[in-house]
This record gives C-alpha cells, sequence and structure tokens, in this order.
C-alpha cells in the first residue's frame, strides 16, 4: 500500500494523541510542538540546499518551487495570489485536515497547523516571512497563508513544469522523518518506547497493509 496524506496525516495525529494522553496538556503540547519543529526544519533546510543547489534565490518562489509533496488529484484546492509585494494562498480543500476529521483525530491532528508552516520556513531561511492568518485546523473556513513577497507566478509554473516530480519525496519518507523528529524530540525514553508502540499498534489497525518498514 503506497503512502499518501492520508497516512501522514494519521500517524502525525496518533503521535499527538498518544503524547498528549501519557502527559499533561502542557507537556504533550510543548513536545508536539518540538518534535513538529524538527520535522518542518529539516524539510526547509532540505528546500534551501536544493535551491541553492541550483544556483536559484531564496525567494518566495523558489519557496514555492522547491516543495516536497505532492497530494492526489481533486484531494486539496488552493488559488495562489500573487500580488507585487505579497503572495497569498487560499485553501478550501485540505487532505489532511478531512482526514483527522475521518478518523475523529480533531482534537490533535490540528497541532500540524500550528506549527508546520512556520517551521519550514525559518529552516529555508528565505528573504520573506510568513503569516498564516487563517487555518482550518484552527476553526476557520480556510486556510489562508501570506508571504511577504511578490511571487512570479510565470516562473513558478515553468519550473514546475520542467522539473516536474524532480523535488518531491514520498509520504514514506515524509512518514519516516516524523517518527525521527519524534525520536529526536522526547528524550524520556520510557515516554517516547509508549507513545510509538501505541501509534504503531493504532496506525496498522487502521492500516494492516501498509509498509511497516517505515517505523524502523
Amino acid at each position: 500500500m503506497e503512502y499518501g496524506i492520508r497516512e501522514h496525516a494519521v500517524l502525525y495525529a496518533l503521535l499527538a494523541k498518544y503524547t498528549i494522553l501519557n502527559t499533561d496538556k502542557t507537556t504533550g503540547e510543548d513536545l508536539i510542538k518540538s518534535f513538529t519543529g524538527i520535522y518542518g526544519m529539516k524539510r526547509g533546510e532540505r528546500m534551501r540546499r536544493n535551491t541553492l543547489n541550483d544556483g536559484k534565490p531564496l525567494d518566495i518562489s523558489s519557496f514555492l518551487i522547491y516543495g516536497e509533496w505532492a497530494g492526489r488529484p481533486g484531494e486539496n484546492r488552493s488559488v495562489l495570489d500573487c500580488r507585487q509585494e505579497e503572495t497569498v494562498s487560499e485553501v478550501s480543500l485540505c487532505a489532511w485536515f478531512n482526514t483527522w476529521k475521518q478518523y475523529d483525530l480533531l482534537p490533535y491532528g490540528p497541532y500540524y497547523c500550528h506549527f508546520i508552516d512556520l517551521a519550514i520556513c525559518r529552516g529555508y531561511a528565505g528573504s520573506f516571512t510568513l503569516d498564516v492568518k487563517e487555518a482550518l485546523g484552527k476553526g476557520d473556513s480556510r486556510c489562508i497563508f501570506c508571504w511577504s513577497q511578490g511571487a512570479g507566478q510565470k516562473r513558478i509554473s515553468e519550473e514546475k513544469e520542467k522539473n516536474g516530480n524532480k523535488w518531491i519525496l514520498p509520504f514514506s519518507f515524509h512518514c519516516k522523518e516524523l517518527l525521527a523528529a519524534y525520536r529526536e524530540a522526547v528524550t524520556d525514553d520510557q515516554l517516547r518506547n509508549r507513545v510509538l508502540e501505541q501509534t504503531e499498534e493504532e496506525f496498522f489497525r487502521l492500516f494492516p497493509e501498509a509498509d511497516r518498514s517505515v517505523f524502523r
């Protein structure tokens, strides 16, 4: 079974769920912020290296070109508005959010919305900032991302068409990276092992045909 957004969303939410259930809420949320931050920073750092290796500027256009994931047709819906001094993305359909609803994980999955995008931007360390004005995971009717720099729509389209999926990494990789970030963030061996065991058990109860090597 191929990993996709659904498996990535469920894995993240289960890690958050069992972290909260095995600690108090304040401690749990701190750990969730930490492991999400590590995961996001590393994504941004990889994107930065790829951008610089190609001799491209660390601007918002490159940031959007060198993204690492791609959903299946119809999973997500967004509109990119490239203005003179800012770039705005409005997301009206999100497969992560819909997955959390489907699997009754809304109390846990949306921590992702709170921390991930700013962490990726910090790792990328580009010439722009990000303001997440609205997010489905925070109870809004849509997600709105505002970057403090205008993007080149033509350049984005041309380079994405030219490169295809060159920079896209499979969700099995991203799931492994989530687990690696969790192991790095949670230094309490007993807590870490308990959460990982509970997460793995429920994950494979939901997806018995999924590749178990992702957890190793």
